[in-house]
């Protein structure tokens, strides 16, 4: 998971996709951590959103 999100991250930073790119470390920090209580499941619902808000709508 870390790995994918770090990839997210790189790609939409080199786009200037602010929010995408803050999302995505958000969620491999917490990958990384290895939190236990962290919501991947919400935060990779607010990330396919704020990519769908983008690139879909």
């Amino acid at each position: 998971m870390a790995f994918i999100a770090h990839t997210i991250k790189g790609s939409s930073a080199n786009f200037r996709f602010d929010e995408l790119s803050r999302l995505a470390y958000v969620i491999e920090s917490a990958a990384m951590e290895k939190e236990e209580e962290f919501e991947f499941v919400e935060a990779y619902e607010v990330l396919c959103f704020e990519f769908e808000k983008r690139f879909v709508g």
